[in-house]
């Protein structure tokens, strides 16, 4: 029964039983005393009689006849006699001592007996619901303190019964809403740096654009000039278009508004379209990219999004890499593994970036590549995170860097 799987309904249960037993045991001693208390009452009764019998003249050896005699006539005619003289089952107690005492002993043993029973379930009702209201208050306590920001707090939920089960719920919950609770300090603290982030990066070109159209307001008969800044403005305003394409593309990726849409795609095929749009700049700058893989190795992934960390890597790779340097994109397969490889000879990373390169916006003063705005790294984590992948970079200042791309092929169950 369910109602048992409460230890202290159990216990409450077994307290009542073994109560009920042990009144019963008392119950029968009561009764061998109450047996032997009129046993000895009618036999001083049978003494008196015999003495009386006696000093009125009749044999003593006729005596003990008198009360082992068991005849109805004997009964009549004593109950006949008897009766003459008013002593009959309806005579009253006061006349009968012995009765009387009788009487009064075992009303006081059966009061003082009903008396500590009832005393003793009370006593067991008090202990139980004692019991219930001390968890139950202390719980109500624990969801108060909860209430007012203390989200760390539990209740007790060791003990068996439905109470601890009531309170495992209530734990349960408090746990979701405490998961809840951090999560929207997150998303506040996410946002918050996300419009300070905007707000730092986009100040530089707006001050610059600022600055071109008061020059171009007071070189305005000057053509030459006015055609210079003009471009300048230009390049600002891209740059400005890159950020927050940037921006928004890192920001729907880290606060999961993104549904990926998964499908088994052929690595060779997908990274010999993103070097198709980066052909041009590598012959125009002297820069030799090469890919090496077998030909039939599929990655569980979203094209899209893949497409865009991948080409992330190849553009930072043709940032920092000059003239006749090396681009080289590998991949490979293991029994529980896709790796994807993208390895450079071009300047490398410093010792004292390297933990910091996929930090939003993060500028190396050791880089000389101007540019850039410090957020295509921190997007390509984000993505091969969000494909439960992993990314590490190896990588010597002025030697080149990898960048190496893992994936488990239980990506795609």
């Amino acid at each position: 029964m369910k109602i048992f799987s409460n230890k202290d309904i159990k216990i409450f249960f077994l307290a009542i039983i073994s109560v009920l037993l042990m009144f019963m045991v008392v119950g029968q001693v009561v009764v061998v005393n109450i047996t032997s208390d009129y046993k000895r009452a009618l036999v001083q009764h049978d003494y008196n009689i015999a003495g009386y019998l006696q000093s009125m003249g009749i044999d003593k050896s006729k005596i003990p006849a008198v009360f082992t005699t068991n005849e109805d006539k004997y009964l009549l005619k004593g109950k006949e006699i008897l009766n003459t003289a008013g002593y009959d089952f309806d005579t009253d107690d006061s006349f009968m001592p012995s009765v009387k005492l009788f009487q009064s002993k075992y009303i006081k043993t059966m009061f003082l007996y009903l008396f500590m029973f009832f005393a003793l379930i009370i006593f067991i009702l008090y202990v139980y619901f004692f019991r219930q209201q001390n968890k139950i208050e202390e719980a109500s306590y624990k969801i108060d303190s909860f209430m007012n920001g203390n989200i760390n707090v539990r209740l007790n939920t060791y003990e068996e019964g439905s109470l601890s089960k009531l309170f495992g719920s209530i734990d349960a919950m408090s746990t979701s809403l405490n998961t809840h609770i951090l999560k929207e300090k997150q998303n506040k603290e996410f946002l918050k740096n996300t419009i300070s982030d905007i707000s730092h990066q986009l100040k530089t070109p707006l001050t610059a654009l600022m600055m071109y159209n008061q020059i171009l307001q007071e070189e305005i008969h000057n053509s030459e000039v006015i055609e210079g800044f003009v471009q300048k403005s230009q390049n600002e305003l891209e740059r400005i278009e890159s950020l927050i394409q940037n921006l928004l593309k890192i920001t729907k990726i880290d606060s999961k508004t993104i549904i990926l849409n998964k499908n088994s795609v052929n690595i060779k095929k997908m990274i010999t379209k993103i070097l198709y749009s980066f052909e041009t700049r590598a012959e125009k700058e002297g820069k030799i990219i090469s890919i090496r893989g077998l030909e039939n190795t599929n990655l569980f992934c979203d094209y899209e999004w893949m497409s865009e960390a991948l080409s992330n890597l190849i553009k930072n790779a043709l940032d920092n890499t000059k003239e006749n340097d090396k681009i080289m994109i590998e991949w490979i397969e293991t029994p529980i593994t896709t790796i994807i490889s993208v390895r450079d000879t071009g300047n490398g990373i410093h010792i004292e970036d390297i933990h910091h390169i996929f930090k939003r916006f993060y500028r190396s003063k050791f880089s000389k590549n101007n540019q850039g705005l410090g957020l295509g790294l921190p997007l390509v984590k984000s993505i091969i995170e969000q494909h439960n992948g992993t990314i590490t970079v190896e990588s010597n200042f002025s030697q080149g860097c990898t960048f190496t791309l893992s994936f488990l092929k239980l990506t795609n169950m």
